[in-house]
């Protein structure tokens, strides 16, 4: 497996592994993938045999911090520690010029929480309508530095 940068020919395969997660959501579309991508930041996926398998997406949002806008995994991929090396990327890459990354996660999604602890990041929020009206919303952060 590698992991190398994200580009507009990943934007098809990328939404495709996002519908296992997001379909349904108002704000998951291609346009969004694509024109996230064209802002700064820093956009991975994991490749196997040309393959995507998974990709996160991260803004530039305001230092110091970085925002997780995106990050999915092929269901059928994980488990398989894919998730966290795409994260550890990012970790790595950014660290020393933006020390501190944020998500904001559904409540509702037991699994990305317990990723998400597992991974370092503590509980700083939770937001009424975060999401839509009566969609709560948790906001997680991590100090990389």
């Amino acid at each position: 497996m590698i992991i190398r940068e994200i580009s507009d020919k990943d934007i098809n395969s990328l939404y495709k592994i996002g519908l296992q997660e997001f379909k349904g959501e108002l704000w998951f579309t291609k346009r969004f993938l694509k024109e996230t991508v064209k802002t700064p930041g820093y956009y991975y996926g994991a490749f196997e045999r040309g393959k995507l398998l998974g990709g996160i997406l991260v803004r530039k949002f305001d230092k110091p911090k970085l925002w997780i806008f995106f990050f999915a995994v092929d269901r059928g991929y994980r488990t398989k520690g894919i998730g966290g090396k795409l994260l550890k990327k990012i970790e790595n890459k950014c660290s020393k010029t933006y020390p501190l990354i944020f998500v904001d996660i559904c409540e509702a999604l037991s699994e990305a929480k317990k990723f998400y602890v597992k991974c370092g990041f503590k509980r700083q929020a939770k937001v009424r309508d975060w999401f839509g009206i009566n969609q709560e919303g948790l906001i997680y952060s991590k100090r990389l530095i």
